[in-house]
C-alpha cells in the first residue's frame, strides 16, 4: 500500500490536472513567497513539482505584492490560466496577500482562475461580503481549500466551486532526512498566530533532559539571491518596460530562492530526533521527513483542520492540545 505521503501527492494529482488540463500552455502564479517563510517556500516549490510532473511544456510567470502593478496585466492577459498561491492566507488574517487576490478577481472577469489549496479566516462580514462579490463577478473562479472547515465556509458563503485537496507542500513527495544531532528541535511561532505558552513547554521539555534547541524559520540572514529577487521587483515597479525582458531570469531568481529557504527548514528539522511545532508546515515537512513530531494548533485552527482531514493517520505526528499532555507523549512516542 502506498504511504500516505504518497496517497496525499496522489490526490493532488488527480484534484488539480483536470483543471489545468487544456489551459497549461502559458501559466501565471500570482504570490508565490519572496520572503523568508520557509513553509511559504514548501507551498510554492510543490506547486512547481506538481506543474512540471503533469505539465512539463508549460511556460510559468508569476507577479507578487512587492513586483506587481497595472503595467502587468498584460503579461497577465496573456496567460492561459491563473493559479493563485496556496496557504493559509485567504481572509483576513493576512490582508496585504488577500488584496492581491482580490485585485487579480477584480481585474479580470471571465478569466480561468484556480486558487490552490487555502485555509479560510475572515474576522469581519464585510470581509466575507465584499470577497463574495468579487468571485461572482469573475465567474470563472475555483477554490480549493485544504480542510472541511473551509469547505463548509466557502460553499455557503461564495458562488465558486469549491474543492478539497491537500497542501500543495505534500506534492515535494518522501525526501530524505538528515541525522539528527539533537533530542528536541522546537521549531515554534513568533506572530499574531501563536496560541502556545512557549515558556512553559520549554520549562516542561528542560525537566525531561536531554538536549533541546528552539528556532523559527520566518527569520533569515541576507541572502544573495533573496537581495537580487527584491531588486527585481523594485525594477519592475520603477521600469515597467524591463518585465518583458527579465521574467524568465526573475522566476528562476525567485524558485532558486524559495530552494534556498527549503534546504534551510528542512536542515532545521532533521535537526531533532523529535520536534515539537506549532507551525502547520513544520508538521508537513516532518511527515514528508519521517520525524517524529509533537503538534500544536494555531490561532485560526488551521494546524489542527488539516491534521483532521489529511495527516490525522500518520505515524509519525501526535496533535497536543495542552502543554501538559507533553511529558507523557514524549515518553510514549519514543
Amino acid at each position: 500500500m502506498p504511504s500516505l505521503n504518497a496517497q496525499l501527492s496522489k490526490r493532488i494529482d488527480e484534484t488539480l490536472t483536470p483543471l489545468i488540463a487544456g489551459r497549461s500552455e502559458r501559466i501565471c502564479i500570482i504570490d508565490p513567497p519572496g520572503y523568508a517563510n520557509v513553509g511559504d517556500s514548501a507551498i510554492f516549490l510543490g506547486e512547481l513539482a506538481f506543474l512540471r510532473r503533469n505539465f512539463p511544456g508549460a511556460r510559468i510567470d508569476f507577479f507578487d505584492t512587492v513586483n506587481y502593478t497595472p503595467a502587468c496585466d498584460r503579461f497577465i492577459r496573456d496567460s492561459s490560466i491563473i493559479l493563485l498561491q496556496g496557504g493559509g492566507n485567504f481572509g483576513e488574517i493576512w490582508p496585504r496577500h488577500h488584496a492581491i487576490r482580490m485585485e487579480i478577481l477584480n481585474r479580470f472577469p471571465g478569466k480561468p482562475i484556480v486558487q490552490f489549496p487555502q485555509s479560510i479566516s475572515f474576522t469581519t462580514q464585510a470581509g466575507i461580503e465584499a470577497t463574495a462579490r468579487a468571485i461572482e463577478r469573475q465567474g470563472n473562479f475555483t477554490l480549493l481549500v485544504r480542510d472541511r472547515r473551509s469547505q463548509a465556509f466557502a460553499e455557503q458563503n461564495f458562488t465558486c466551486a469549491t474543492v478539497p485537496c491537500p497542501d500543495m507542500a505534500f506534492a515535494l513527495g518522501d525526501i530524505q532526512r538528515e541525522p539528527a544531532s539533537l533530542d528536541f528541535l522546537c521549531l515554534l511561532r513568533q506572530d499574531k498566530e501563536m496560541v502556545t505558552d512557549h515558556p512553559r513547554l520549554l520549562k516542561i521539555l528542560s525537566g525531561l533532559g536531554g538536549s533541546l534547541d528552539v528556532a523559527d524559520w520566518i527569520e533569515a540572514p541576507n541572502s544573495r539571491l533573496g537581495q537580487r529577487d527584491k531588486a527585481l521587483g523594485a525594477t519592475w515597479r520603477r521600469h515597467p518596460w524591463t518585465i518583458g525582458l527579465t521574467r524568465s531570469f526573475a522566476f528562476s531568481v525567485r524558485e532558486r530562492y524559495a530552494r534556498e529557504r527549503l534546504a534551510f527548514g528542512l536542515g532545521l528539522l532533521s535537526k531533532g530526533s523529535m520536534v515539537i511545532t506549532d507551525r502547520l508546515h513544520a508538521h508537513v515537512l516532518c511527515c514528508l521527513l519521517g520525524v517524529r513530531h509533537l503538534l500544536f494548533d494555531s490561532l485560526d485552527g488551521k494546524v489542527s483542520a488539516l491534521y483532521e482531514a489529511w495527516t490525522k493517520d500518520t505515524q509519525h505526528a501526535r496533535l497536543v492540545s495542552s502543554v501538559d499532555q507533553v511529558a507523557g507523549l514524549v515518553y510514549d512516542f519514543r
